[in-house]
């Protein structure tokens, strides 16, 4: 497994140096196949005692406002672009305190206090119920989307990656939707 950014999980599957990736159905590239996996939207994740706890749906503004935990500009993450699109329209200025490409560790880092961060969250996940943090909407970044597995449209898939993603769309073996 690879973690790399939707653009990084584009081109390792366009390569062939991988089977399949995830990434955003929205942002999945005509030339690839992709197979709606899981709802997801994006949140910004506040500690459970941080002022936006509360909410429930914050502005950018009010976002802007805070320490902020975003990914590098320089690896090409498309959230990154989107949300200094919109606070450049919305003439908002922000205060990074710290990157971080790895929403996991993000939301460390947010547990411990250290600012606020976002997160493409899928809601049903248990592991979530477990985390000391609030996930709240943000009503000018685009909306629900989905979760999907990427991957080439001229490979057929063997038996062996079939049964893979049988196990991870919990169908039976005939299930999996077939990606052409």
């Amino acid at each position: 497994m690879l973690d790399r950014s939707q653009q990084g999980v584009f081109e390792l599957v366009r390569s062939g140096d991988v089977d399949f990736g995830l990434a955003l159905e929205s942002a999945v590239p005509g030339d690839l196949a992709a197979l709606r996996w899981k709802g997801v939207e994006t949140a910004v994740m506040v500690p459970p005692d941080h002022h936006l706890a509360a909410a429930a749906s914050v502005t950018l503004e009010q976002v802007a406002a805070c320490p902020l935990i975003l990914p590098p500009r320089e690896l090409k993450f498309l959230f990154r672009k989107i949300l200094e699109e919109r606070l450049r329209e919305l003439g908002a200025e922000c205060h990074i305190i710290l990157e971080s490409s790895n929403v996991e560790l993000s939301s460390l880092y947010v547990e411990m206090g250290l600012g606020i961060s976002f997160a493409t969250v899928v809601r049903d996940l248990p592991a979530l119920r477990k985390r000391r943090l609030k996930f709240i909407p943000v009503a000018e970044l685009p909306g629900p989307d989905h979760i999907a597995v990427v991957m080439r449209r001229d490979k057929a898939l063997p038996s062996y990656k079939r049964s893979f993603l049988d196990i991870l769309f919990r169908k039976s073996p005939a299930g999996v939707p077939h990606p052409e």
